[in-house]
């Protein structure tokens, strides 16, 4: 889509006329306008508003995607309101005409006629919501400097009184004016703005302002800010707060019901426990004590028996078996179906399936079933396969519990673990009646 030939003329317009606040914040503040109001004793001119139709809702698209465009500097970041744009542009048209008022209904309005630009602009305003959760609001001031080679006819203020619910004032433009119309900027933006103005010369003849004022609360509540890899329009990425929400949709009906309503209801029933979370963090990294046992012992054979072929084959088994363990655990890592319903450190992390029940199931059964299978004889048998059994049964447990993860990242990590324990023993199995023979 090309900009419109007289596009530039209109951002002249705009630089030249406007300053244009759109802002994240209202209310009212202390400071009060001096100036006189020229609307005191003129009657506004009667407004009828227009419900939006394709025709008007084109040509708002039409013209933001030419503003952006039109105000679009590399390596600089900019925000502009179309909306605001347009409001200021619409009361100015009111007090055009000619090619003047031609050229700035093509770009505005999309070549409608301005009394239907009125009464859509005037429609959409009235609509805007406003309750106890969302507040929307508008104001719009035009500041005349007060010349006796500069008047204002009464029209244009009776239009733009009726149509936008404006304030127009008139006032000499020195350093009191400044303060004047920084104190409307003030006041409008419940004092987040304080200034707008430096200087105004005496040659300058109008000044229109305009605030967007808008302040509600998310339907969804974010859970924090935690910092997350922002790719950059050039590729790069670097950490930036990113807002983070956890929502989620399930399936109900008669006998059944979607999983994430049952997370949510344990989540939201048991919470998150910081004892069981550290707990259950640190005794985690107790269960990779088995396989660096066997690891070690391992290499205690091979040195001792001074042969790789010498080693025990349940050991090498056992070492594919850890292999495919960090095969699963990165894949689930990079793949990363859901988060945690807690942030941990300022940190979103993937969730399922738990990796500490995941991986204590498998090294703690895996490890029993080595012990039961190969080296049942030895004493140390015994006592070490009641500690992984019990380790692989409070882990599971505490995660649960500690409101770190979801219930079913618990029960997808058990089903993870116990799949690959029950293939891990019956290579085992194969394996010893391959020795046997």
């Amino acid at each position: 889509m090309k900009p419109h030939p007289v596009f530039r003329r209109i951002t002249a317009l705009i630089l030249s006329l406007c300053l244009l606040l759109s802002l994240a914040a209202c209310g009212s503040g202390s400071a009060q306008v001096q100036a006189g109001n020229l609307l005191e004793g003129i009657k506004a001119a009667g407004a009828k508003g227009k419900a939006a139709d394709s025709g008007f809702t084109s040509s708002q698209y039409a013209f933001a995607a030419d503003l952006m465009k039109g105000t679009y500097k590399k390596d600089c970041n900019c925000l502009v309101s179309p909306l605001s744009v347009v409001l200021a542009l619409a009361m100015t048209a009111n007090g055009a005409s000619g090619e003047t008022l031609t050229q700035m209904l093509d770009v505005i309005g999309g070549g409608m006629a301005l009394e239907d630009l009125n009464a859509y602009l005037y429609q959409y305003m009235k609509d805007l919501p406003t309750n106890d959760k969302v507040k929307m609001h508008i104001a719009d001031s035009i500041w005349l400097n007060d010349r006796e080679d500069f008047t204002v006819r009464n029209e244009f203020l009776s239009a733009c009184a009726g149509w936008y619910d404006a304030s127009v004032y008139k006032l000499p433009f020195d350093d009191s004016a400044v303060k004047e119309i920084n104190g409307w900027v003030s006041k409008n933006t419940d004092g987040m703005i304080k200034k707008i103005v430096e200087s105004i010369g005496p040659n300058d003849r109008m000044m229109l302002l305009n605030a967007i004022c808008f302040d509600a609360k998310w339907l969804l509540s974010f859970n924090g800010s935690p910092e997350a890899a922002f790719t950059r329009a050039d590729g790069e990425k670097e950490k930036a707060a990113m807002m983070y929400s956890l929502e989620g949709e399930y399936y109900e009906g008669d006998g059944y019901v979607g999983f994430s309503k049952l997370n949510s209801a344990f989540h939201d029933t048991f919470g998150y426990n910081s004892l069981l979370h550290n707990t259950t963090e640190y005794l985690g990294y107790v269960g990779a004590i088995f396989p660096l046992f066997f690891f070690c012992m391992g290499i205690y054979q091979l040195f001792k028996r001074k042969s790789i072929k010498k080693v025990d084959s349940c050991i090498y088994a056992a070492g594919v078996f850890y292999v495919v363990l960090i095969i699963v655990y990165e894949l689930f890592e990079k793949l990363a179906i859901n988060c945690r319903p807690v942030i941990i450190d300022n940190i979103i992390e993937p969730s399922y399936p738990s990796s500490h029940t995941f991986l204590t199931i498998t090294f703690c059964l895996s490890t029993v079933l080595l012990n039961t299978l190969a080296y049942k004889k030895y004493s140390w048998a015994k006592p070490m396969n009641i500690c992984a059994i019990i380790l692989a049964i409070a882990i599971p447990i505490g995660r649960l519990f500690s409101g770190v993860h979801w219930l079913t990242d618990i029960f997808g990590g058990v089903l993870i673990a116990m799949t690959l324990v029950y293939a891990f023993e019956s290579a085992l199995l194969k394996l010893r009646r391959l020795t046997n023979k």
